[in-house]
């Protein structure tokens, strides 16, 4: 796959002035707690509204075709698709991810993009770009560039920001940001490849231990979410759960995915 190059000061993303008063307003909502688009604010506690819990189906493909059969199957039974982005330099897999591709595709669906990548921003400003349903962009905590300077890439963006957590990275790597994104993706697997099992009770336990520590940020679990499965991972915290092969692996995704929903919706977060 093609190197991405680096971001200039003269891509949109990178120009934090120009559109200074559109920024200026989303950094002033940053306070308001309890308000759509705000991120975790632990300086301002308040009792959070019972969470919507959203089965979000997860694609990682190798072609422009099955990106397309796949969303298609289960458009009709969700509000957002999780895209996994992998380039081999964060982790040893590639996965396809065009983006003026998938701006062509008419969905109703909105995209978050989970950037298993260690420079995610010239793929963020490409999707910002070619892609209407682009709304959240996910980073991993395990890259070696600043994580609190791609994050003020993504709100330059406009954008929701998220950031993922491999299995074995404690909770304190990404304390010092909590207060600046929109969700937090634990986890269930190792990154790059569907289909692997659910690592158990040492991911449930992070899980439980950001309930506590960060009540109203969303938890994303991403990896091994079965229907079985739902009400523990639920049980633990999790508000956003992403499916993959038990999903597409299924005869009818759709189907599956609505009774996932369905399962989901009888469970308290």
């Amino acid at each position: 796959m093609a190197r991405h190059p680096v971001l200039g000061r003269g891509t949109a993303c990178a120009a934090i002035e120009e559109g200074r008063g559109d920024r200026e307003r989303t950094v002033r909502s940053l306070g308001k707690s309890g308000k759509s688009g705000a991120p975790y604010r632990p300086d301002k506690p308040e009792k959070p509204e019972k969470p919507m819990i959203e089965i979000i189906p997860s694609i990682l493909v190798q072609s422009a075709d099955e990106f397309e059969r796949r969303l298609r199957l289960v458009e009709d039974g969700c509000l957002t698709v999780h895209v996994d982005v992998l380039d081999g330099t964060l982790f040893p897999f590639v996965s396809w991810f065009d983006a003026s591709r998938v701006g062509t595709l008419r969905t109703p669906v909105r995209y978050e993009l989970h950037l298993m990548v260690e420079n995610p921003l010239p793929i963020i400003e490409a999707w910002r770009k070619e892609v209407p349903g682009f709304m959240r962009a996910i980073v991993h905590a395990e890259i070696k560039r600043p994580l609190g300077a791609v994050l003020d890439q993504i709100a330059a963006c406009n954008l929701e920001a998220g950031i993922a957590m491999n299995p074995e990275t404690p909770i304190h790597e990404v304390h010092p940001f909590a207060h600046r994104i929109h969700q937090l993706t634990v986890m269930g697997v190792h990154p790059g490849a569907s289909g692997q099992s659910f690592l158990g009770e040492p991911i449930l336990e992070k899980m439980r231990s950001i309930a506590e520590h960060f009540a109203d940020l969303p938890v994303e679990i991403d990896g091994g979410v079965t229907s079985e499965l739902l009400p523990v991972l639920i049980g633990a915290g999790a508000t956003r759960l992403c499916a993959a092969s038990s999903l597409f692996g299924a005869s009818d995704p759709l189907v599956t995915l609505r009774h996932m929903r369905e399962t989901a919706s009888t469970y308290d977060a």
